[in-house]
């Protein structure tokens, strides 16, 4: 019997009947109208054919392969992120089947399994799932799994018998939905679930101000393209609150159709002075990148005026597409911030505006990013900064203040909801584009605000986000001062806590876990039956028993080693080692799993230790007081931006310049559970909005409004998404603090800012080019002969290594002292100031006798701190068990030494220590003889 096709009520669908496909050349014979007089007349769909295929038999053949192809595909509805969750409820669904039938359930979606399981799958799940941050999960999830198992049921249930579709008569017809909805009210007040949606944060000028200078400052001297690209994002969320899904594909899907933000989405309109207006036009909006009419949304980000606010400026998103290679009329950036061109024209309209970056950051692929990993970006860059914000944490603040400054209509409109759509800012006005959201973000388009705007905005001032971590901040170093002042100092002083509060935690699990203890005491056990194969007492013991024995690659070092080499060439060595070094191995494996466990829970344990912390230090007032006050002063880039604009237009002695740059297995039933209580690893915001989506689905012609009211009363309750507090940045017409350059001048010195570490490395990539490929560094080139070569560096990112280590400002002050034939000060003082040796410039330099010695002191602290890190890691390095593939290099260097030895070496080396030649004379063959049989072995 031939299955039957069923609709969606499951009811059987009348087959139709098929006509023959006809012969192509008869088909091509067919579509071609004619003239009384015979003659061909093409016109309509017989043209177009015509014009596609030319009439060639191949070509329609292929043509209609092509449409029987298409037609018969089966298309699936709904967004992506939709199609993912509604399949990770049916994933879990047959989970909990299996788990609580013993799998003894072999078809898990007919009618009977489906009716008895389904309340008792979303039962089992509300039990076991896991809420974020620990404890149970929200009311409002567990009215998303319940609307996204109806869309399974629906599309999944059948009569084992017929085949027939049942999910329509099962949910509706026998008001099953409706006994699943109250399971699921009866859940939420069981289980006491969580009605209300947790507060969520919000991310406004404070915020993003922060993240920039965070961003600025950690890319000095590498990573900065793809942290100026980030925050080229950051302006234009703070100033239209879009998605990340604007941005970028949500899936491979979206991706392969283009629907992601481009460069040509963008026009870049020039005012003078560098002030540039972009206008934005948005193709990518949630409701509309799966429907088959898209749509488009404007933006008018227009360039600011007020000094203190070019920190927003858009010249952030100008530099960015200057970096990219976009803007080919201007090679240079003098000759982007010297035009006069009145419209700045992309040359490459079709790159995608955001790039993967690779593995590190360090560079951008010709690849489009996805929605996923911008979201995840912007949320790292938020906890980097200890703020914890999102990219939606930017669209609540869009919401909020663009709510209370235009009003909820034009708000709606703004952020694309289909509530503010109207016919007129659909299809004949630009809708947001009439209205400067970038001035109204920041406070200059202060006209366009309604009554009362101001009044409102300064409500909430003080529990921002950034307000209210800051004088957490400071509450907690205050009170570590305090303690740390009131101690005795004879007292024994504790561990140092670490910054994010996971190391003691993770140091005391270690401490606790008998598990970990017993695989520590038997790689200890291993490592001695390993080394006892030697034989105690031999060369080879003695050799190899000072080793580390934390790292398992040690062994490849043991048996490169010389006296292991001539020991293997016996038999019974290699049976009697052999089995050692395998029970070590797999002891080890053991081991490493067991503290990579231990680590994980450590980290966890760490953050709620560190989040309790948080909610257990009050703030005072003061401390309020104390991070509103910094928060009102202009940023740090600010100030250095306007110094180094007011240094570059007068001519003063060259002095230090500062760089701010900081430099057990499971069983079966555990994994069953585990698959079903484990979060989507989705953005939480888009989740929430598709299962608020999700409450209507097919419910208008299946259910009727009796069933869609009482859906949306067990919804009831949950607040719309952007109710939370912010931070307000005040802007006023109030003299500023400090004095600042002009809004020219800091958009050109920010400019060279943002820019000057990606000029440096397309420099140096030509100089390596220009080298042949090698690798050298240039400023070496001024201390070697003219016949001698600098150093060829293995990759790009050693001789930057090399260039922060050696290179330092106090360093390179060695240039700056020659003067004739002695050496004068490289500060102020010049030539006046005339010494015999460097040595004694340096020493000037740090005395009260150089006006310029405080800033020569930073240079030489942040020198000797470069040294120190450097000092450090070149004692792990030669410590015994180290690296094994650094002291490989190091000890053949250092027996290419001993080899070259002559007598002559030795007889200076007696000098150097004063020792008396006559005395060493004699000795000095058999010193040598021996020297050479040890670097030989």
């Amino acid at each position: 019997m031939n299955e039957q096709e069923l609709d969606d009520y499951g009811m059987p669908i009348a087959p139709t009947a098929r006509t023959t496909r006809p012969e192509p050349s008869a088909l091509a014979e067919r579509s071609l109208a004619r003239n009384k007089d015979g003659g061909i007349k093409l016109r309509g769909l017989a043209k177009s054919i015509d014009d596609y295929t030319h009439g060639d038999s191949d070509q329609i053949r292929e043509l209609i392969d092509q449409v029987e192809a298409a037609a018969n595909k089966t298309v699936e509805l709904g967004s992506p992120l939709t199609r993912k969750l509604v399949n990770h409820t049916k994933t879990a669904y047959e989970h909990a089947v299996d788990f609580l039938s013993q799998n003894s359930v072999e078809n898990h979606w007919i009618y009977d399994v489906v009716k008895h399981y389904a309340v008792r799958f979303l039962e089992l799940r509300a039990r076991v799932a896991k809420g974020k941050g620990g404890g149970r999960v929200k009311a409002q999830t567990v009215l998303g799994w319940y609307s996204c198992l109806i869309i399974c049921i629906v599309k999944y249930t059948h009569d084992p018998i017929t085949g027939f579709k049942m999910g329509g008569k099962l949910l509706y017809k026998e008001r099953f939905a409706d006994d699943m909805l109250a399971h699921v009210k009866q859940i939420s007040q069981t289980l006491k679930l969580d009605r209300h949606t947790s507060k969520k944060k919000i991310c406004g000028l404070e915020e993003t101000r922060i993240m920039i200078e965070h961003l600025i400052k950690s890319s000095v001297l590498r990573c900065r393209l793809s942290r100026l690209q980030l925050i080229a994002v950051m302006i234009i969320c703070l100033a239209t609150g879009l998605r990340p899904s604007s941005f970028c594909a949500g899936c491979e899907e979206d991706e392969e159709l283009g629907k992601f933000m481009k460069m040509g989405d963008f026009k870049l309109y020039n005012r003078g002075n560098f002030a540039i207006d972009i206008e934005l036009t948005v193709n990518n909006s949630k409701n509309h990148n799966a429907t088959i009419l898209g749509s488009s949304m404007n933006f008018w980000l227009r360039a600011l005026t007020k000094t203190h606010n070019i920190i927003f400026d858009t010249f952030w998103i100008v530099a960015f597409i200057w970096a990219r290679g976009c803007l080919a009329n201007y090679p240079t950036p003098h000759d982007l911030l010297t035009t006069k061109d009145a419209e700045l024209v992309i040359t490459s309209p079709d790159e995608p505006f955001l790039l993967v970056p690779n593995k590190g950051a360090t560079k951008l692929l010709m690849k489009p990013w996805t929605a996923k990993g911008l979201s995840a970006a912007i949320s790292g860059v938020g906890k980097a900064c200890g703020l914890g914000v999102t990219q939606y944490s930017f669209r609540r603040n869009f919401a909020n203040k663009a709510g209370i400054a235009l009003g909820g209509q034009e708000a709606s409109m703004a952020m694309g909801h289909q509530e503010g759509q109207t016919v007129l800012s659909t299809n004949y006005s630009h809708g947001a584009g009439n209205y400067d959201l970038l001035g109204i973000m920041v406070g200059e388009a202060t006209e366009q605000y309604r009554p009362g705007t101001e009044t409102a905005l300064q409500m909430r001032v003080r529990v921002g986000t950034a307000v209210v971590t800051l004088s957490k901040a400071i509450a907690q170093s205050n009170r570590m001062d305090y303690d740390l002042a009131d101690s005795d100092s004879d007292s024994d002083s504790p561990e140092p806590e670490d910054n994010n509060g996971v190391v003691d935690v993770d140091k005391a699990l270690k401490r606790e876990d008998e598990e970990l203890q017993q695989h520590e005491k038997r790689m200890e056990i291993q490592w001695t039956l390993y080394l006892d194969t030697f034989g105690r007492g031999s060369p080879l013991y003695e050799a190899v028993k000072g080793y580390k024995r934390t790292q398992i690659s040690i062994l490849g070092k043991i048996t490169k080693h010389n006296l292991y080499q001539k020991a293997a060439k016996d038999p019974k060595f290699l049976a009697r080692v052999e089995p050692a070094e395998k029970a070590l191995r797999d002891a080890n494996v053991l081991y490493r799993k067991c503290i990579q466990a231990t680590r994980k829970r450590g980290k966890t344990e760490g953050a709620k230790a560190l989040e309790q912390k948080k909610k257990e230090n009050v703030a005072s007032i003061q401390d309020t007081d104390a991070s509103l006050a910094y928060l009102k002063e202009p940023s740090t880039l600010l100030t250095e931006a306007s110094k180094t604009a007011s240094t570059s237009k007068s001519t003063s002695a060259p002095g230090p310049s500062r760089t701010t740059a900081n430099a057990s297995n499971l069983s079966a039933t555990e994994q069953t559970i585990e698959a079903l209580s484990r979060d989507e690893d989705e953005d939480q915001d888009e989740i929430e909005e598709v299962y608020q989506n999700l409450q209507g689905f097919k419910q208008n012609n299946l259910a009727g409004q009796k069933h869609i009211d009482a859906v949306k009363e067990a919804a009831d309750g949950v607040p719309e998404e952007g109710d939370s507090d912010e931070g307000e940045w005040k802007d006023h017409d109030e003299p500023e603090r400090i004095p600042l350059a002009s809004a020219y001048d800091m958009r050109v010195s920010l400019t060279s800012l943002a820019l000057d570490p990606i000029l440096f490395e397309r420099e140096m990539q030509a100089q390596i080019e220009a080298d042949d490929g090698k690798i050298l560094c240039q400023k070496c080139r001024v201390y070697c002969d003219e016949d001698e070569e600098p150093h060829n560096f293995s990759s790009l990112s050693h001789l930057k290594r090399h260039m922060w280590q050696q290179h330092t400002e106090w360093s390179e002050l060695v240039l700056k002292m020659k003067y004739q034939d002695r050496f004068m000060c490289p500060g102020c003082c010049g030539s006046q100031q005339q010494f015999d040796s460097i040595d004694e410039v340096y020493e000037h330099c740090l005395s009260d006798d150089c006006p310029d010695n405080v800033a020569f002191e930073m240079m030489k602290a942040d020198h000797d701190a470069n040294h120190e890190r450097r000092y450090k890691v070149q004692k792990d390095y030669e410590q015994e068990g180290g690296n094994a593939k650094h002291r490989t290099v190091h000890h053949r260097k250092y027996l290419e030494y001993l080899r070259e030895l002559t007598e002559d070496d030795l007889l200076d080396l007696a000098d150097e220590y004063e020792f008396d030649r006559a005395e060493v004379l004699p000795h000095v063959a058999l010193m040598l003889r021996n020297i050479h049989f040890v670097a030989e072995q």
